[in-house]
C-alpha cells in the first residue's frame, strides 16, 4: 500500500463555503473551519508535509497558512499541477504518494493525477465524475477536510507502520496486532535491564497487560511492580515509563484508545538512549 507524504488542498470551497464575507467597510473575509484546521496538526504529528495552493493572492490566506504552520503556500497558481510536481521533485516522492481535495474544474487535472482525491459533498458536478475520487460527505468549509484526513488516517494511508510488522527499538522492539477506528494493540518485548523513556501521550491513552516477566512501571512518579496477568491504565497526559530489571525478557499487551493513533505521539521528557 502506498503511504502518503503529502497533503494538499484548495482553499474556496474546501477550506471555505466558497463565499466572500464583506463588512461595511468593504474588508473581505473568509470563514474557515477548526475542526479542519486541526486535521492539519494530525498530519504534522504524522510527519507528513502539507501544502495549499490557490489561485486567489490575499493576505487571510497567508495568515491562516501560518497559523496552521503549512509546508507549502502557492498563491495566485492556476497550473496546481505543475506546482505539486515542483514539490514532489523537491522532497523525492511521487504523485503516487500525494493526497489532494479540491471543488472546482481548475482542481481536476491535479486531482486527476495523484494517488489520493476527495471533494466535499458540494463539489462541482464535474469534479465528482473523476475517476476513484472520494465524495466526501461534509461540505466545503463544514469540515470536509477533517474528514479527508481521518479517513487517510484510519485507512493506515499515512506513514504509519502495518500490523504484524516487527518495529526495533534501542529497549527491544514491538509488534502491531490489530487497528481499528479508535484502538490498535502492540505486544512489547522489553530486553533485559532495558526501558522506555518517561513519556507522554497528547491524544491516546493505554492499557497495558504483563504477558511474561516482571514490569516496573512509573507512573506520575509512583512506582507499580506488576507480574503476569496484572495490568495497569495510562490516562492522557500522564507522565509514564517501563522497565525491565530483569534478565529474561518483558511482554506485554499495550492497548491504544483514542480518536488519533500515531506512533509520533510521543513527548518524551526523560530518555537513556538520548531521543527527544
Amino acid at each position: 500500500m502506498t503511504k502518503i507524504k503529502l497533503f494538499a488542498t484548495d482553499v474556496d470551497g474546501t477550506m471555505t463555503d466558497g463565499c466572500m464575507y464583506y463588512n461595511e467597510n468593504g474588508t473581505e473575509s473568509k470563514k474557515f473551519n477548526f475542526q479542519d484546521g486541526m486535521g492539519f496538526q494530525l498530519l504534522r504529528v504524522a510527519g507528513i508535509k502539507t501544502a495549499i495552493i490557490t489561485s486567489e493572492d490575499t493576505s487571510i490566506v497567508q495568515k491562516r497558512a501560518k497559523k496552521l504552520k503549512i509546508d507549502y503556500l502557492s498563491m495566485g497558481t492556476w497550473k496546481k499541477l505543475d506546482y505539486i510536481k515542483h514539490i514532489c521533485q523537491e522532497l523525492g516522492i511521487s504523485l503516487e504518494e500525494v493526497a489532494y481535495i479540491g471543488d472546482d474544474i481548475n482542481d481536476i487535472e491535479l486531482l486527476s493525477a495523484v494517488g489520493y482525491k476527495a471533494c466535499p459533498q458540494n463539489a462541482t458536478e464535474e469534479v465528482k465524475k473523476i475517476k476513484n475520487i472520494k465524495i466526501l460527505k461534509n461540505k466545503g468549509g463544514e469540515g470536509a477536510i477533517r474528514e479527508f484526513i481521518e479517513m487517510l488516517i484510519n485507512n493506515n494511508y499515512t506513514n504509519e507502520n502495518s500490523n504484524s510488522e516487527t518495529i526495533s527499538r534501542p529497549w527491544g522492539y514491538y509488534i502491531c496486532k490489530d487497528k481499528g477506528i479508535n484502538y490498535l494493540t502492540k505486544i512489547i518485548c522489553v530486553k533485559p535491564n532495558q526501558q522506555l523513556s518517561l513519556q507522554s501521550h497528547k491524544y491516546r491513552s493505554e492499557h497495558w497487560v504483563v504477558l511474561e516477566g516482571n514490569a516496573t512501571v512509573i507512573k506520575n512518579n509512583t512506582i507499580y511492580n506488576l507480574t503476569e496477568g496484572e495490568s495497569i491504565d495510562i490516562s492522557i497526559d500522564v507522565k509514564h515509563s517501563l522497565q525491565n530489571k530483569t534478565n529474561k525478557d518483558l511482554k506485554i499487551l499495550e492497548i491504544q484508545f483514542g480518536e488519533i493513533l500515531l506512533e509520533e505521539d510521543i513527548i518524551r521528557y526523560a530518555d537513556i538512549y538520548g531521543r527527544s
